[in-house]
């Protein structure tokens, strides 16, 4: 069985980990510890790993991101 696609990892559980308290968005990306790994960047804004966040979704690791939040213009 083929592993689904980053994107479709990415829409299947946006809405999920958007709940948890310290995260503002995600995206798809590069490991910083290896560039030729796909992974899943989370944008928090707390400096610890948020609570009830996992470190792997299907098969992508997350990597958090800090920021101090979103603004639209």
């Amino acid at each position: 069985m083929k592993n689904p696609s980053l994107k479709d990892v990415i829409d299947r559980h946006s809405a999920d980990v958007m709940r948890i308290q310290g995260v503002v968005g995600l995206a798809a990306g590069r490991s910083k510890a290896d560039s030729s790994k796909h992974c899943i960047h989370v944008y928090v804004t707390t400096t610890n790993w948020p609570e009830g966040l996992p470190h792997q979704l299907d098969g992508y690791d997350l990597e958090l991101v800090n920021t101090t939040g979103f603004r639209a213009r």
